[in-house]
């Protein structure tokens, strides 16, 4: 139940910076985040321009504070963290999940 939990936190923080169009101002965050859209990537390679343009317009104008992030212990845990809840999860809940995401980014 753990992991659903960590993913759907994840989830949500991409959904929630989408509505406030702007990048998660924390590098734990974008390390959730960034994860999220990479496993999905992996998964749903149909939905991978989707989350290209998720993951863009995340940056914004931000892309050189974006990359910095990706630098911090705090990033590269949540990276991790999220990352290995979203492959220990259900395959097929994991794929729904992508999908979804993916089409509510259009």
């Amino acid at each position: 139940m753990k992991i659903y939990t960590l993913v759907g936190i994840s989830l949500g923080l991409v959904a929630a910076s989408l509505a406030t169009a702007g990048a998660p101002n924390d590098p734990m965050s974008q390390g959730g985040v960034d994860a999220v859209l990479s496993f999905c990537r992996q998964v749903n390679p149909a939905g991978a321009s989707a989350y290209r343009s998720l993951e863009e317009s995340l940056q914004g104008k931000e892309l050189e504070d974006w990359h910095r992030a990706k630098r911090k212990a705090a990033y590269l845990k949540a990276y991790g963290e999220v990352r290995g809840a979203l492959e220990a999860a259900r395959q097929d809940w994991a794929l729904q999940a992508c999908v979804s995401l993916a089409s509510g980014s259009r």
